[in-house]
């Protein structure tokens, strides 16, 4: 093959490729090629829980979960691959990917179970534990969304009982 003819085929795909981006009425592209990366499903990260809180209008999509006692043990929300995990002054942030378009993020942690960058994680897996509320976000191709519509029947059955302040809005 010339290259001339190496470069033609080589545009023409990027051009499709490029083409998708403005297709599908705002949904992700690669959801368009790969119809298996569906909405995800999230289950909150411990029993428990007492409170949730929203932080304010920048971060109104970052819930604080409030739990009774001294200490809680941290589960894998969802299962993925932790893309990132940061040391922010005394706890813990991790980030979980958990297809190409969503990723959920657990802060607050005061320790860490055995868990590092690129591991394979399954929902309830053991990640962490915490003496403080832990602070958790779903993002949805990196932007911040509301988590409610993702949660599994039995975190939207646990929140049903608890004081709710500005969920979402």
């Amino acid at each position: 093959m010339t290259f001339k003819k190496s470069l033609l085929k080589a545009s023409s795909f990027m051009g499709a490729v490029a083409g998708l981006s403005s297709c599908g009425n705002g949904q992700d592209p690669l959801s368009l090629i790969d119809p298996t990366v569906d909405p995800i499903e999230v289950s909150l990260p411990y029993s428990g829980i007492t409170g949730l809180l929203t932080s304010g209008t920048t971060e109104r999509f970052v819930w604080t979960l409030t739990f009774s006692g001294t200490q809680a043990q941290i589960t894998a929300p969802a299962s993925g691959v932790v893309t990132d995990v940061n040391l922010d002054g005394n706890t813990y942030d991790i980030t979980l990917r958990v297809n190409s378009r969503f990723s959920v993020k657990l802060g607050s942690m005061t320790t860490l179970a055995n868990v590092r960058e690129g591991n394979v994680i399954t929902a309830g897996t053991l990640i962490g534990n915490t003496t403080s509320a832990v602070s958790m976000s779903v993002y949805d191709n990196g932007i911040a969304v509301c988590m409610l519509p993702y949660l599994s029947d039995t975190a939207r059955n646990t929140l049903t009982g608890v004081t709710a302040a500005a969920i979402c809005q």
